[in-house]
């Protein structure tokens, strides 16, 4: 009875936090500094599973990483430990292996690589041409390290992200900016058991201290010049940050668990998520970054510090893990989420909108994703949401896991056609 008691003191701790910052989700400690609605976002390493599964996934424990998304998972799966993990994706692929005009595919060229020498160059200008117009993202490298029990967690991440700018669909060149992030995380949570195997509640915070940095842009990029490997490592070494700054943002999580496997999740990420970036001189007189960063940037507005606001979101979701199958045999786990979702049950000028608009945020906003687990060592996953369709698969051997997943995207003007992602860990499942 204490227990619940103190858990129900906590909950309501934190949804009256939660409160005051839901009223002002750009929340900042300096108002004083100019602010810039640079084209950012608070940084998640990447999960091959959540791909998999459509973004969705926000009650559902069963890898190392979900409490990451949600603090209150911390409380599934008992201890795991993260030895270095490695994730690699790579994003436009369906363009790289069967591009348009019927041009060779990738494995084609490849084949060609030992015996024709304009190979390499017709390698390099498939993937100048499968990158889109605008700004894009081509590859991302994640590792982490960590481990978690039932009650906290400590995760050390770094990611490695290269995006690209290019004009038009049609140029030939590109121009290539390298992003940094790392990220220390703690996490703590609990489960109060109201009723032993019937009804419990899971409760959870985690704060980060993230750093990302932003290197200075490579213009125009040719075929050729991606075949300099030597350059193109010279440009990685000494590339220097033309931005540089961190976060501190928290995220509480609660999920309440009712009988026959259901669960319905609350998570408010980001409290506090601004970066306070610093820039440096080639900030202001690179153009391709000006044209990167986006909305508000001005290229001749000789900031020196301001503020890249990242606002809050409220996550809610719904689960389902079905307790009557052999979970030996077949383990299911089903996920309907809605994310960032605030303003559509909250706020009262998005109620006065026209019924279609409405209907349009809201079937945006739905995130559905289900995994299986055969013989308690192969994932098989789908993931579906107004913007994309994903599928994926998992293996564990030994204490080696192994994910790859694969979506792509509906949008019409996207950062990305496609992406696959590939995910190898120990001891993560």
């Amino acid at each position: 009875m204490k227990n619940i008691k103190i858990g129900l003191c906590v909950l309501l701790l934190l949804l009256g936090s939660n409160s005051l910052l839901l009223a002002d989700s750009s929340f900042s400690f300096e108002e004083d500094l100019p602010t810039q609605q640079v084209r950012t976002s608070v940084y998640m390493p990447t999960s091959s599973n959540r791909i998999a599964i459509g973004g969705a996934g926000l009650g559902l424990g069963g890898y190392y990483d979900s409490y990451l998304y949600n603090p209150a998972n911390i409380s599934k799966d008992g201890f795991k430990l993260m030895i270095p993990s490695l994730t690699i994706t790579i994003n436009n692929v369906n363009s790289l292996i069967n591009p348009a005009n019927n041009v060779e595919n990738i494995f084609e060229i490849i084949e060609r690589l030992e015996d024709d020498e304009s190979a390499q160059s017709d390698l390099a200008s498939l993937i100048i041409n499968s990158i889109p117009s605008g700004p894009s993202q081509v590859v991302t490298f994640d590792t982490n390290v960590g481990f978690k029990s039932r009650i906290i967690g400590l995760d050390l991440a770094l990611q490695e992200k290269l995006h690209s700018y290019k004009n038009n669909i049609n140029d030939s060149t590109i121009s290539l900016i390298n992003e940094t992030n790392i990220a220390l995380t703690l996490a703590l949570g609990f489960k109060l058991n109201i009723i032993k195997d019937v009804f419990s509640i899971d409760l959870g915070i985690n704060g980060a201290y993230k750093i990302r940095a932003y290197s200075s842009s490579m213009d125009n990029i040719s075929a050729s010049d991606l075949l300099d490997v030597e350059a193109m490592d010279n440009y990685l070494r000494n590339s220097v940050p033309f931005a540089i700054g961190s976060a501190t943002p928290f995220t509480v999580g609660a999920n309440i668990n009712l009988p026959a496997g259901l669960s319905i999740s609350a998570v408010y990420r980001n409290i506090n998520g601004n970066y306070y970036m610093t820039g440096y001189p080639n900030l202001i007189s690179n153009k391709t970054v000006a044209d990167y960063l986006g909305e508000n940037y001005s290229a001749n507005s000789n900031l020196e510090t301001f503020i890249a606001k990242t606002p809050g979101s409220l996550d809610l979701g719904l689960s389902y893990v079905p307790t009557l199958l052999n979970k030996e045999m077949l383990k299911a786990q089903f996920s309907l989420d809605c994310l960032d979702c605030y303003d559509i049950l909250f706020n009262s000028d998005f109620a006065e909108t026209s019924s279609s608009i409405v209907n349009k945020e809201i079937i945006n906003a739905l995130y559905f994703g289900s995994q299986f687990r055969l013989l308690n060592m192969i994932d098989v996953k789908a993931g579906i949401n107004s913007n994309s369709l994903s599928f994926g698969a998992g293996f564990d051997f030994l204490v080696v896991h192994m994910d790859a997943a694969y979506s792509w995207n509906n949008n019409t003007d996207p950062i990305s056609n496609d992406v696959f992602s590939l995910k190898f860990s120990i001891l993560s499942r």
